[in-house]
Parts: C-alpha cells; structure tokens; sequence
C-alpha cells in the first residue's frame, strides 16, 4: 500500500521511509531473543553484533565507514559539521551498546572487537572503495577493536562500577576517532584543522559520557 501510494524509495529514502522502518523494528525484535533469553555468551554476542548491524545498515548515511570523514574541500564547514553529527551519532551507537550489554551477564572476551569490527567489515566491502583504502579501514577497526578490549579489561567497567563506566564510555569513542583520523590524515591528508580534529574526537568522547549519566545518573549530595 505505501509504495502504491507513494512510490518506490531510492537512496537515502529506502533508509527513512516508514515502511521500511518498521520491518527493521521486527527484524530487531526477532534478533534480540537470543539476546534476551539466551544463556549463551556467544548466543548474545552474535545476537548483539546483528542488531548492531542493522542499525548501521539504517544509518549509513552518517556512519565512518559508508563515508570517509576529514577528506573535504578546505574549508567546508557545512561538510565538517555534517560529519561531526556523524560522529557522535556513531559514538552513541558504540557506548549505548556497551551499556546495552553491561545489563545482561557478560559478553565473552573479545566481545567487543568482534562488535566493532565484523560490523565495519560489512560497511567498507559493501561501500565503494579500491581495496587498499578498504583494507585500511578495516585495519582501523581492528586496532580500535583491539583498544576497546584492552580498556575492557583494565577498567572493568559496570553499574556497580560507576566511575570506570564513565571513564570507558569517554575512552572508546574518543579513542576510535583518533586512531580513524590519524589513518585518514596520513593517508589522505585532511582539510581538517588541528582544532577540528583533536575536538572531534573529545567531543564524541563526551558523547559518550553523557549517556551514563542516562543510565547511571549521579546521586544527589544531602542539603
């Protein structure tokens, strides 16, 4: 009824459109069971890495490895600006899932870098590349993969854990765009000032802040 009505969606619109909208919502509910109910930590892996999927696949359009960040025309702000709310969309994508799975008994190890890095090779085969600048993003993921974990582990974070669960939800995003900038600064070089990138990757860390204090907000001190 919709595309008799409205026509056939194309590009971003697929990704909008209503219709398709809601068939993703049932598709998510369906691979979130094993998530749920599972006692498997692999089972609630895999479940967690497909839902993650899929919400990237929804958000493409802003997402850093559908799109490469930093290499614009000189002096773009319309275009910086476009990919800092991509950043931060993707820094709350990656720590809301943390605090989605920090819920639930704990995910294996390793969980993390699978998270992340399965879902961005999904992103660049699909998106158009030549295959060096595809392996190299590839290989941003795995090291921001292999830093998450090593944080992981170190910080231990959880809701009993309060202040090491603020502390990674600010260490994984900022320390993804750094690792992402510096691949892509040298590689490609970049129109991006100094301010511009070393702010971009602070400010998704504090995305990332900000939502523990959602899911963990800071007791109020006695009067």
């Amino acid at each position: 009824m919709w595309h008799s009505l409205f026509g056939i969606e194309f590009q971003t619109d697929a990704l909008l459109s209503p219709s398709h909208l809601l068939l993703a919502t049932g598709s998510v509910l369906m691979l979130a069971a094993p998530f749920r109910s599972s006692t498997s930590p692999w089972a609630r892996l895999v479940s967690l890495t497909l839902i993650f999927a899929e919400v990237q696949f929804f958000t493409q359009y802003a997402g850093p490895f559908s799109q490469i960040y930093a290499v614009g025309t000189a002096g773009n702000f319309r275009l910086l600006e476009r990919e800092l709310l991509g950043a931060y969309l993707w820094s709350a994508l990656i720590v809301g899932f943390l605090l989605v799975a920090l819920r639930r008994p704990p995910l294996p190890r390793g969980g993390y870098f699978v998270l992340i890095t399965a879902n961005a090779c999904a992103h660049i085969l699909v998106a158009d590349g030549d295959p060096w600048t595809q392996g190299m993003l590839i290989a941003v993921a795995a090291c921001a993969g292999l830093l998450g974990e090593a944080i992981l582990a170190r910080l231990r974070p959880s809701y009993e854990r309060v202040p090491a669960l603020r502390a990674t939800a600010f260490a994984l995003p900022a320390i993804f765009f750094a690792i992402y900038l510096a691949a892509i600064v040298s590689t490609f070089g970049t129109s991006y000032s100094v301010h511009a990138a070393t702010g971009l990757a602070l400010t998704s860390g504090v995305t990332g802040l900000l939502l523990t204090w959602l899911v963990a907000p800071p007791t109020a001190s006695p009067a």
